[in-house]
């Protein structure tokens, strides 16, 4: 698993090391996030990673932006750490028994 503290670093980190999917952390003032995923999916080396988004609020996230920008699915804040790589999984279709050995 890694990690990034901004955009930039995410985007390098998806580059080089190609993750099998992206867990973002997105706010609607936040408009770096949108950079990010522009940027993502307009670059050959990451346009096919998943990503899965981290939102407070939902309702803004209309069909449109997530079929614009590739969303596989979103998971609301509050949300469980414990629980979070089976939500991940479960969203992408991932055997997440599999996963954990």
């Amino acid at each position: 698993m890694l990690t990034a503290d901004s955009p930039s670093e995410g985007l390098q980190n998806a580059v080089h090391h190609s993750p099998d999917a992206i867990v973002l952390d997105i706010s609607i003032r936040d408009m770096a996030s949108f950079e990010f995923m522009n940027k993502l999916r307009n670059n050959t080396e990451t346009q096919t990673i998943p990503v899965v988004l981290l939102s407070a609020k939902a309702r803004w996230l209309d069909s449109q932006i997530l079929q614009k920008y590739q969303v596989a699915g979103v998971i609301l804040k509050p949300f469980n750490p414990v629980t979070l790589p089976a939500q991940v999984a479960q969203l992408l279709g991932w055997d997440f028994t599999s996963l954990m050995e």
